[in-house]
């Protein structure tokens, strides 16, 4: 299986999905203790300056075209209702979805 290298190649609500699902179980359990406006304020900020490009270990290149709805997801996480987070035969499924 080839690696995406542009968010562009996701489908687009598996994206918006697997980010809200990382973003809170993954890279930030406490999001849901902060102030919602306060976080995404914060989100706002770094969004005005007006990256070209978003590079992440957790993700593909997130490029202009898409890097407002990333702002916007990010932003909207300590408001996000929490997903259920993957549990072993969802998992499983990775190694078989590689071919391995």
């Amino acid at each position: 299986m080839p690696l995406m290298q542009d968010v562009r190649e996701l489908d687009q609500h598996a994206w918006r999905d697997g980010m809200t699902m990382f973003g809170i179980h993954g890279l930030a359990p406490w999001v849901s203790m902060a102030d919602p406006r306060r976080f995404a304020a914060n989100v706002t900020t770094l969004q005005r300056l007006g990256p070209s490009v978003v590079l992440t270990g957790h993700s593909p290149s997130i490029h202009a075209n898409r890097v407002d709805e990333a702002c916007e997801i990010l932003g909207s996480l300590a408001e996000a209702p929490v997903p259920p987070c993957p549990d072993q035969s969802v998992l499983d499924l990775i190694p078989a979805a590689m071919g391995d």
